[in-house]
């Protein structure tokens, strides 16, 4: 597990390739089966691949979001605010286990982060509903960009960990 976490690198460029039902099946499975503060589980998906969908998704963010250029699936990552108070949490592990299956089955991924971000007409996570017609109660953390690698960016070796970070028993 570690390789692959070792491996795995952001990607924002994509090859014209769809992503294979089987692949964005897997990647879906790995999201909900993302573990919940509480058992609550608010996470909820919104999987993409028109094109112009993309495109549009694109706008709601006014910089960041060069991957959605090229991506043939975005997967929007939303949550039940109502449902749970750790609802971004939760939804940031469905997001890392995004990642670590499409480093798994040699996809690109890149996270566009929603929430908290802006474009020229205001909040981004509320662009993103009304593109996508998500209900209120509901809040956006991210869109994954994902696709075909058209670019290979180094993985990172054991030496880049930097232990003066990790404090043992106490600061």
């Amino acid at each position: 597990m570690l390789d692959l976490m070792l491996s795995r690198r952001t990607v924002r460029k994509f090859t014209e390739e769809k992503v294979s039902e089987e692949d964005r099946e897997a990647i879906i499975k790995a999201a909900m089966s993302a573990p919940s503060g509480r058992a609550i589980y608010p996470v909820e998906l919104v999987v993409c691949e028109d094109a112009r969908t993309i495109a549009e998704l694109k706008n709601c963010r006014s910089n960041g979001t060069t991957a959605l250029s090229t991506a043939p699936l975005a997967i929007a990552i939303i949550a039940d605010a109502d449902r749970s108070d750790v609802w971004d949490e939760d939804a940031s592990i469905s997001a890392a286990y995004i990642m670590l299956e499409c480093e798994k089955l040699n996809l690109g991924c890149c996270w566009v982060q929603i929430r908290g971000r802006s474009n020229d007409q205001g909040d981004s996570g509320e662009a993103v509903k009304k593109l996508l017609r998500i209900p209120d109660n509901y809040e956006v953390l991210s869109v994954m960009a994902i696709g075909h690698k058209a670019e290979f960016p180094a993985g990172y070796t054991e030496d880049k960990i930097d232990y003066a970070k990790v404090h043992r028993g106490r600061f």
